[in-house]
């Protein structure tokens, strides 16, 4: 047996008892179950598992040791689980780590510590949590971090150095309360792709992404605080962008040479803001676009060029 889905029972204990025999288990889902408490070694007995997930379940914790033995464990889900804290001596048993979900789990802050003992991370999701700060050098020891998702959490700032060291192919920080990014906090990174959407970020904290600006793929300030004018100062360096999302902006007009700098520019979210109209340069000067959405504006009728310019373009939403 390679593969164990247990998904969607109604189990609510878990012994290692149940477990044995299953040494050449490489995937084991015991997703929304009633699970409430997991002892130490439960999962001794599982040596080649390579996949764990135990999402929305009842645990309030996790018992040390608990992971004894998983060696060789690749994938951990703790989400929707209010387990309130992770502590080190609960992961060490898992070196191997490379992507940990641990979202909905009410976690108002993760110790560094924790880090040090899963080094080879390269996913980590935080998403809607209780996180409020991050600390100056928060993930200096997951140099192989990829991904990592803190959306949904309550984060106020960006400190200088938070990002130091990583190479980000995507930064999630949506929906927290954010308003301040400090000047270094993108100094001695890249990121290729970030969405700062639902935040209160002003255009003052925008100019701070400079040191990693130049070579992203993938830019979401949905529903920020920028006017147009500092929507086309800021993309100004954004050269390589593929992907932009510029809804719920209150855009009501798009200035000229908004997006000369997007010659590589495939998707376009303009959605629900207040166009009455688009000028024909705008998208002449975005000769990569396949993917448009003008959804939820207050678009009366559109001139001809433009009609013949947008059926040039694979997929327009209106």
């Amino acid at each position: 047996l390679k593969l164990l889905n247990l998904t969607n029972n109604n189990i609510t204990l878990l012994l290692d008892s149940h477990l044995r025999g299953m040494r050449e288990l490489e995937v084991l889902h015991l997703d929304d179950n009633h699970i409430n408490t997991v002892a130490s070694a439960t999962f001794k007995s599982l040596e080649s598992l390579e996949i764990l997930t135990i999402a929305r379940n009842k645990l309030r914790g996790l018992a040390p040791r608990m992971f004894l033995l998983l060696n060789r464990l690749k994938m951990l889900d703790l989400s929707g689980n209010a387990i309130q804290d992770l502590d080190p001596e609960v992961l060490k048993d898992v070196p191997a780590l490379r992507t940990l979900r641990c979202s909905e789990c009410g976690l108002s802050r993760v110790k560094s510590l924790v880090y040090r003992v899963i080094p080879l991370l390269e996913t980590l999701d935080l998403r809607n949590n209780y996180i409020t700060s991050l600390a100056p050098e928060e993930y200096m020891d997951l140099n192989n971090l990829r991904r990592l998702f803190l959306d949904g959490n309550r984060i106020f700032e960006l400190k200088d150095y938070t990002f130091q060291g990583l190479a980000l192919q995507h930064l999630g920080l949506a929906r927290n309360r954010m308003e301040k990014i400090s000047r270094m906090a993108f100094e001695d990174c890249s990121v290729l792709s970030i969405d700062f959407s639902s935040n209160k970020l002003q255009y003052s904290s925008f100019r701070h992404l400079s040191p990693v600006i130049t070579h992203m793929h993938d830019i979401n300030i949905a529903n920020t605080h920028i006017s147009p004018e500092h929507v086309r100062e800021f993309l100004k360096r954004a050269t390589r962008l593929k992907k932009l999302n510029l809804s719920r902006l209150n855009l009501n007009q798009l200035l000229p040479n908004m997006f000369t700098s997007q010659t590589k520019l495939e998707v376009l979210n303009l959605s629900s803001n207040g166009l009455q109209y688009i000028p024909v340069d705008i998208l002449h000067s975005l000769p990569s676009l396949h993917t448009l959405d003008l959804r939820r504006n207050e678009f009366r009728g559109m001139p001809e060029i433009i009609l013949r310019r947008l059926d040039r373009i694979h997929n327009v939403e209106l």
